[in-house]
Order: structure tokens, then C-alpha cells, then sequence
């Protein structure tokens, strides 16, 4: 079984807002690509770009190791992947969101 022990709430609201954030600048990088490459890299399909929630994920554990977040979680008795997978679970939600307006609109 997996034990997975969240941080205070003030740390999750904090994790939670940034992988929102780096969301955001995910999509919006796409979509000026998309923009400038004239192709249609921002699909309107609704189903979960999986690449999306890899590249939050990853670029959460980048946020995490540059900040030494880590370090300070790890003496809080939590896991550097349960802020990874805040992250990515972030992602996750915006992306079913996100799928779920695109269709909500077609």
C-alpha cells in the first residue's frame, strides 16, 4: 500500500498554485508555437494531453530542486515525489477541465 502524507494545508495551497501557474505557461507556450508554426499543435479534442501533465510534472521537480524545497519537505516527513505528483495531478484536473469546456462548446 502507498503512504503518501501531504504537506501542511499553507504548503499544498502553495504546491498547488504554482503547478497551476506552470499550467498556464505550458498551454500558452503551446499555443503561441502552435501560432507561429501555423499547425495545429493545441488539439481541440477533448482528451488529456498527456505530454502537457509530463512537462508540469517535470518542470514542478525542477521548481522544487531549484527553490531546495526538497530539503525543507523531507524534514517535514514528506516525499520529494508527493510534490511531483501535486504537480502532475494539478495538471491533471486542468487538463479534464480544459477537455471538458472544449466540449462543452462543440
Amino acid at each position: 500500500m502507498l503512504n503518501v502524507s501531504l504537506p501542511a494545508r499553507f504548503f499544498t495551497v502553495r504546491l498547488i498554485r504554482r503547478a497551476a501557474g506552470l499550467w498556464v505557461g505550458a498551454r500558452l507556450t503551446l499555443a503561441v508555437l502552435s501560432f507561429l508554426a501555423s499547425a495545429s499543435v493545441v488539439s481541440t479534442a477533448p482528451v488529456i494531453t498527456w505530454p502537457v501533465v509530463l512537462l508540469v510534472a517535470g518542470l514542478a521537480a525542477i521548481e522544487g530542486h531549484r527553490r531546495k524545497e526538497f530539503l525543507l519537505f523531507a524534514n517535514l516527513g514528506v516525499a520529494p515525489s508527493t510534490v511531483v505528483m501535486l504537480g502532475a495531478v494539478t495538471a491533471l484536473v486542468l487538463e479534464l477541465m480544459l477537455a471538458a469546456v472544449v466540449a462543452g462548446f462543440r
